[in-house]
């Protein structure tokens, strides 16, 4: 899903590294991003995997901030594998489940 916001003045959205105290509006910009209910995004979304994945992976963790208010988020992970082989490990084993 794509949103959009016709801006008439021009406004300065912050992005800036993830930091604990904005994973709990990571559930509800989720929901709105996914059209799921609150308590799916939540299960989906849980701020204590996001801290998990700032402690874990401090450098893929980014927000967009809005007036102080998270309006955006990226999240990735950099690690080491070898193409070559097989990828067996299950996601939450790899994420340290984060």
């Amino acid at each position: 899903m794509i949103a959009r916001k016709q801006y008439t003045e021009k406004e300065q959205f912050v992005i800036q590294p993830a930091a604990p105290e904005h994973t709990e509006a990571i559930p509800v910009l989720a929901g709105l991003a996914y059209g799921i209910d609150e308590e799916l995004a939540k299960d989906w979304f849980a701020p204590e995997q996001y801290r998990s994945r700032i402690a874990h992976f401090p450098e893929g963790q980014f927000i967009a901030l809005d007036n102080g208010q998270v309006v955006g988020m990226t999240s990735s992970m950099r690690f080491q594998w070898n193409g070559e082989d097989a990828f067996l490990e299950d996601w939450d084993h790899t994420t340290e489940y984060g």
